[in-house]
């Protein structure tokens, strides 16, 4: 026998003996080491998944959104509430207001549009108690309109009314002494007359032809001539007026003379710029916190009829006049999507009445 197999036996004998031995005994207890080490681990996450250490940031963030919404729901709801008491208390005095004018003039106030000359008299008798109640409610605008036209022989003449329409464009300013109130809808010569400039979108009748805020509360008032006032007003969803940019909410309340004739329409006007400064969200934890008010049909809120305070994140949304789906997320928030974009987030119901 040569010395290459002596030496080719003698490896195959050596490797028949180690794997007969085994595995070191150091790398053994090395191996035993790890899986004691990775049993503990996987044990300890197991205590703290079941204690919700890792979803307590979760828990917490959504305890301060819940906290900042309440505390906005809450004064939304009592803020419209007041604006709503205000509208009302508007309504009924300048009903009586535009009675007493028109019986002066010797016009019964149901027949106004009989008489579209006298309708500038009768509107810029009315001036100081629509400037006097903007003030009074701190809203951002204030407006009536009356079931008659200056032009009743234009073309779309039934979809033109007087009234008035004046707007604060510094609601959250306190100033007294000197507000910036402008002409939105009127008479030229009320502004004049007054010392009042005309907005830049200034027109002067109110184009009705889709506007709820004229229509549902004079059709509720003839339908329903039993109720009472605090029970014939309507808030309108965000809208846009005609040949304007920005969106308001409306508050009107229908305007009924003495013996129950329904001639028109008042009420008062949260602008998009009022709603933004008044509901920005005190926490400053979350740097694209923003507040919506927009109507909710199912899963679905409708952006296009919203106002928006906080963070500008969900401007591009809303220009596109797209719906935010909602969806409940695994443990914690609410889930808004369109598209590509999505929010996490809480919502409840607001009470405008």
């Amino acid at each position: 026998m040569n010395m290459k197999e002596l030496s080719k036996s003698y490896l195959i004998e050596r490797f028949a003996s180690s794997a007969e031995a085994g595995l070191p005994m150091g790398i053994r207890l090395f191996l035993l080491l790890m899986v004691l080490v990775i049993t503990i681990m996987l044990g300890v996450i197991a205590i703290l998944i079941i204690a919700g250490i890792f979803t307590a940031g979760i828990s917490e963030s959504e305890r301060l959104v819940e906290n900042e919404l309440n505390h906005t729901t809450a004064e939304i709801s009592r803020q419209y509430g007041e604006l709503s008491v205000q509208a009302i208390e508007f309504a009924k005095q300048l009903s009586q207001s535009i009675e007493k004018t028109s019986q002066q003039l010797g016009i019964p106030v149901a027949h106004l549009q009989e008489h579209p000359d006298k309708l500038e008299e009768v509107i810029a008798a009315q001036f100081d108690l629509a400037y006097l109640s903007l003030q009074k409610s701190k809203s951002s605008g204030i407006f009536f309109i009356l079931d008659a036209t200056v032009n009743p022989q234009l073309y779309n003449a039934q979809y033109s009314k007087a009234g008035l329409y004046l707007k604060n464009m510094e609601p959250n300013i306190i100033s007294s002494s000197a507000p910036n109130i402008i002409v939105f809808r009127g008479f030229p010569s009320i502004g004049r007359s007054n010392l009042l400039s005309l907005d830049t979108q200034w027109q002067m009748e109110f184009d009705i032809h889709q506007a709820p805020y004229y229509h549902r509360p004079m059709e509720a008032a003839r339908l329903n001539q039993e109720l009472p006032l605090s029970r014939l007003y309507y808030w309108t969803p965000a809208l846009t007026l005609p040949e304007t940019s920005g969106e308001v909410m409306l508050c009107s309340v229908p305007l009924i003379d003495s013996q129950g004739n329904v001639f028109g329409v008042c009420g008062v006007e949260v602008s998009g710029m009022f709603f933004k400064l008044s509901y920005m969200p005190h926490q400053t934890f979350f740097n694209r916190l923003f507040c919506v008010l927009a109507p909710q049909s199912g899963s679905t809120l409708d952006l296009s009829q919203s106002l928006v305070s906080g963070g500008y994140s969900v401007r591009n949304i809303v220009r596109n006049n797209s719906p935010l789906l909602i969806t409940k997320n695994e443990r914690s928030f609410y889930n808004y999507r369109e598209g590509n974009n999505s929010f996490w987030g809480l919502h409840t119901p607001v009470r405008l009445y």
